[in-house]
């Protein structure tokens, strides 16, 4: 899938400006992979952590096997890329200058949220308190303690049990897999030229 998402956007003539650049996002139904692919400008922007980013969003949605998984699969896609494209005009890179944010906070409702959980906790601290006024007078531990009603007589330490994990740690190669995921960074297509493209099976 990675290969054709890259020949068919060199051999179609696809991308803008005298490089071509563009991004393509494919989807093999056959394979169950999703790929994304970005050529030009669009293999700087689509750095190693920012691949990473819009693939996981992608898989997301293709993951929960929904009716309209597809349509926001692509929504998803899109929505990355005009953000990441924004971000690049100002001169900033994935992972460096920012990170792709889901939530867009409205400050008013957040204060709001904020209040009601305050005085929550308040009433519901009050309201303990209220129920622990027998003892004001008492402000050590030891006034509620009988005096030598308590001793201790047998002390043992006993071994249970070992649990030892074992972890592989696999060498660098390059290439990262597993989890269901392909990754392949920067490499030339059979048209000769530098893509950005990784992929993910759902």
């Amino acid at each position: 899938p990675e290969e054709f998402a890259e020949d068919f956007q060199d051999y179609n003539d696809y991308g803008l400006g005298n490089d071509k650049s563009g991004f393509i996002y494919f989807l093999s139904m056959d394979l169950r992979i999703c790929t994304v692919s970005g050529v030009g400008d669009g293999q700087d922007i689509l750095n190693d952590q920012g691949l990473d980013a819009v693939l996981d969003q992608c898989y997301n949605y293709l993951s929960k096997d929904k009716s309209n998984s597809y349509y926001k699969s692509c929504e998803s896609f899109l929505n990355d890329i005009e953000y990441m494209l924004e971000k690049y005009q100002s001169g900033q890179y994935y992972g460096v200058d920012y990170k792709i944010s889901r939530f867009k906070p409205n400050i008013i409702v957040l204060i709001v949220l904020f209040g009601i959980g305050l005085l929550s906790g308040y009433i519901v601290v009050e309201g303990y308190k209220s129920d622990m006024n027998t003892n004001l007078g008492s402000t050590v531990a030891s006034d509620y303690i009988m005096k030598n009603s308590f001793k201790l007589t047998t002390k043992n330490d006993t071994f249970v049990s070992t649990n030892t994990a074992k972890v592989r740690i696999p060498t660098d190669s390059g290439t990262r897999s597993g989890g269901g995921s392909s990754y392949s960074s920067s490499h030339t297509s059979s048209s000769g030229r530098v893509h950005s493209t990784g992929s993910r099976r759902f």
